[in-house]
């Protein structure tokens, strides 16, 4: 059976996957029938064998392979090495995507926040910052 992996030819972050069908068998994927031949797949389309798990894998270069973990630092309020283009949950909900590799959380209260960090290629983290004026 195959599989229709539809990600993003951007970042290469998954967005769905559809089941295909066997070749010889009357059991058939609508979706890969009506929409998608092999030789006709479009950039941000992907046949692959398996079924790949969008929260701990990517498409890199037409591949499906494994997240990585990040490799934040954090100093205070200071998260350092954000790779360009993650996305960061705020405490207030506000979600951003960030392009300097730094993200500083200034507040008009002292305390502990989390910070969600989501990257296609990363394994999405959430970590803890400590704000104190």
């Amino acid at each position: 059976m195959s599989y229709l992996v539809i990600y993003c030819s951007n970042t290469g972050e998954i967005h769905s996957c559809e089941s295909g069908h066997e070749e010889s068998s009357e059991n058939t994927g609508y979706v890969l029938d009506l929409m998608v031949r092999r030789p006709e797949l479009q950039r941000g389309h992907l046949l692959v064998e398996q079924a790949p798990d969008g929260l701990t894998q990517w498409v890199e270069e037409g591949v499906v392979v494994e997240k990585t973990p990040f490799s934040l630092t954090i100093e205070g309020s200071v998260v350092s090495n954000v790779p360009l283009n993650t996305s960061v949950l705020w405490p207030d909900g506000v979600i951003t995507i960030e392009s300097d590799g730094t993200v500083e959380l200034e507040s008009n209260v002292i305390g502990s926040f989390s910070l969600t960090f989501t990257h296609a290629s990363h394994i999405t983290e959430t970590v803890e910052v400590y704000y104190n004026g």
